[in-house]
């Protein structure tokens, strides 16, 4: 293979959180060459049946609804269906620094007994989202390279931010980020290896703090030069907030999604496949392992993109 076809299915291997998943681009360690750049869309569908609160809440019935909750701390109150799509791009206009754009659309559906707003009808409901903006600059040391970068977030629109079938939190916020990646060259052949720290510092409510941490850590594998594998596990863990159980069930906005004291844990795996040196697809799934106060989701996505960059000429290796 030559180096330029390698050098295209590593940087789309790599790449694959950031196709389909643009609000995680802040935690990418590689940064691909000077005058390179992605563009890439992506599709989502999520469903939800379990929301998790913070005590154990088997056996108990919600009286509400007549729903029967457990086990553990997981409840059902009926079920959540989303569908995303996003639009996103990077660009590195200086060697080994990095920025992208990203914005996304949300479709929502609630169907329960349970309903907390006017749009938790049992029909769907649209809004553009968020916008990201971020930044990253790539340091290589051998096989390690460490990647601080800045990601901001901020809404597009007034959208609906109540209920089971609110398209997000509606609040600004902006993450901080650390992350590292490492070659498994001597280990495993195509092997690589990453593990990112995150602070979010989001717009306080009520006087919560709602700042995060996240850790993100995970490898993958070239299985040949157009296909690779990825799997990771990711952990959050809210500075402050509501807690779900304890709350004033008649509070819904701060109750169910804006002011949340949430943690999380969850599992994911992707797969990405180069279509010709520029053209890229990937499909992922993930799951929530555990947490509290958050909606127990799993979710499949679907991205494809488009890579651009300019003429070089590689020696031969």
């Amino acid at each position: 293979m030559s180096r330029a076809r390698a050098r295209g299915s590593a940087v789309a291997a790599v790449a694959l959180v950031w196709i389909l998943d643009p609000r995680a681009a802040h935690a990418q360690a590689w940064v691909s060459d000077l005058g390179d750049g992605t563009i890439a869309v992506s599709a989502q569908y999520v469903r939800v049946m379990k929301h998790l609160f913070s005590v154990d809440v088997g056996g108990q019935v919600d009286p509400g609804t007549g729903y029967l909750l457990g086990p553990g701390n997981q409840g059902y109150f009926g079920d959540i269906t989303e569908y995303s799509t996003s639009v996103s791009g990077e660009y590195v206009p200086v060697k080994h620094f990095a920025v992208t754009a990203d914005l996304m659309h949300v479709v929502a559906r609630y169907r329960g007994l349970s309903p907390e707003s006017v749009f938790d009808n049992g029909d769907f409901h649209g809004d553009l989202q968020d916008m990201g903006l971020g930044a990253r600059y790539m340091v290589r040391r051998g096989i390690l390279v460490v990647t601080p970068s800045v990601d901001v977030r901020f809404p597009l629109t007034n959208y609906n931010v109540i209920g089971h079938s609110a398209a997000g939190t509606g609040l600004k916020a902006a993450t901080i980020g650390l992350n590292t990646g490492l070659s498994l060259e001597s280990l495993v052949r195509s092997g690589y290896a990453f593990a990112n720290y995150a602070r979010t510092i989001t717009e306080n409510v009520d006087g919560y703090s709602l700042d995060h941490n996240m850790v993100t850590a995970g490898g993958g594998l070239f299985l040949t030069g157009l296909l690779s594998m990825q799997a990771q596990f990711q952990y959050l863990d809210t500075t402050d907030g509501i807690d779900w159980w304890w709350a004033d069930p008649g509070n819904h906005l701060h109750h169910q999604t804006v002011a949340a004291k949430a943690l999380y844990r969850r599992l994911g795996a992707s797969a990405g496949y180069s279509v010709g040196k520029r053209y890229s697809l990937a499909l992922s799934w993930e799951s929530t392992l555990s947490g509290a106060n958050v909606h127990a989701t799993h979710s499949l996505t679907l991205g494809a993109s488009c890579s651009f960059w300019k003429h070089r000429t590689y020696q031969a290796e």
